[in-house]
């Protein structure tokens, strides 16, 4: 699978932001890879075990990565997302919390609004919180629907810039999903997730 602007690479150390990963970097080699983008804003890493054959793609301009596993139809993606400044968001400022769920909630309405499909429309946003290393996140569950029609389950992530103790409010964020079929394997779906995870507590983005 090829596009314009792939690059798949090995990393040679187990280090990012001058911390060690898990696993570390012998482990790694033996067990399967870490693939990894250094966009402007921000680093994204992934390890992909031996055994599941995870495909990525960058794209520069958008500062996005796209992790697919054919085998299973799991997609993650992460992308540095500027939200364009508003009223509300400035008012929110110092309150981490309510910063992210005012943006969380601005983007699944936009998300909803191109939709015609009232049943997506219509789903609950029940923002949660979660930390995750040095990092900490608002996110929600979601689902939509594929171009067959058929359901997909998922996650969307959104973290502020900084540390998770001192995120800065400037409006610069990071947006991550992962989406899955809602018939997948409940073994597939507990990998999935640990491969998310994996990402989450490695990103660069101070």
């Amino acid at each position: 699978m090829k596009a314009a602007g792939i690059a798949l690479w090995l990393l040679a150390a187990s280090t990012v932001g001058g911390e060690e990963t898990n696993p570390p970097a012998a482990e790694a080699e033996a067990q399967g890879r870490l693939l990894g983008k250094s966009f402007r804003d921000y680093t994204v890493v992934m390890f992909a075990r031996n055994e599941e054959p995870w495909v990525a793609f960058w794209s520069e301009p958008q500062q996005m990565a796209r992790f697919e596993n054919p085998t299973n139809g799991v997609t993650i993606t992460a992308q540095y997302f500027p939200f364009p400044a508003d009223a509300a968001l400035q008012r929110a400022a110092g309150d981490r919390d309510r910063y992210l769920d005012l943006a969380l909630r601005k983007y699944c309405a936009a998300l909803f609004s191109v939709t015609r499909d009232t049943e997506i429309s219509a789903q609950p946003i029940d923002a949660k919180s979660r930390v995750v290393g040095d990092h900490y996140f608002r996110y929600c569950a979601m689902w939509a629907r594929d171009r067959a029609g058929n359901k997909r389950n998922g996650q969307i992530y959104l973290m502020l810039r900084g540390r998770a103790e001192k995120p800065k409010f400037n409006g610069e964020m990071l947006l991550l999903t992962i989406g899955y079929p809602e018939l997948i394997a409940p073994s597939e779906e507990k990998k999935a997730l640990a491969a998310f995870d994996v990402i989450l507590q490695n990103l660069s983005f101070f």
